[in-house]
């Protein structure tokens, strides 16, 4: 079974998700990039989206009834030995000279909570409020799969993303073919069911916080 899951949400915080040091931008802590056919993007990396999603798989997997380590582990994959059920695509942003703009920061040092050495720099962030959106493609018909996503998905509501920043999940569209419990899944979430069937039997769901 494949299930595409599409998440929409803003950002709460200022937020950089950043590529290191540009000297072309003069930024010390630019955000990630890309040009495409003369026209500059920038785009928050799908393996980057998929660590804070298994990240916050290992943070709830307890509350679902029959989950273990074992079955993030087999969702998520392992680097270089096992590919994993899931997938990610980068959500590209759409963004402007109002909601792209620079901070001067200062590092602060955990341990003495005071300024480090060349304590000042700058970073590029994405204003509160901006929209992004991306894709998650799951591979199983293992109700347990489909939990732990879309419980990792809702704790991004709740988990740091990006260098400190925060998401609000706003939507999430659910197509494909699903199992018939999808409906017990949604309501242990707190989502409400805006369900349409398709004439071809296949189920878009649209649910909301």
């Amino acid at each position: 079974m494949s299930l595409k899951i599409r998440v929409k949400a803003v950002t709460k915080t200022f937020l950089n998700v950043g590529m290191g040091p540009s000297v072309d931008l003069k930024v010390d802590v630019p955000f990630s990039r890309i040009i495409k056919r003369d026209e500059e993007f920038l785009y928050i990396l799908g393996s980057s989206i998929k660590g804070v999603l298994r990240k916050n798989a290992y943070t709830i997997f307890h509350k679902i009834n029959g989950a273990t380590k074992l079955h993030v582990r087999k969702l998520f994959g392992e680097s270089g030995t096992t590919p994993g059920k899931l997938w990610v695509r980068s959500a590209k942003l759409c963004v402007n000279e109002d909601n792209l703009i620079v901070l001067s920061r200062i590092r602060i040092a955990l341990k003495s909570n005071r300024a480090t050495e060349k304590a000042l720099f700058t970073e590029e962030v994405i204003t509160p409020l901006t929209p992004l959106e991306f894709e998650v493609e799951l591979y199983s018909d293992d109700p347990l799969d489909l939990k732990l996503t879309l419980y990792s998905i809702r704790e991004l509501n709740y988990q740091k993303f990006g260098r400190g920043g925060a998401l609000e999940i706003q939507c999430v569209e659910i197509s494909g073919k699903t199992s018939s419990n999808i409906n017990n899944t949604l309501i242990e979430l707190g989502l409400k069911d805006c369900r349409g069937v398709e004439e071809d039997g296949c189920n878009s769901i649209r649910v909301r916080d």
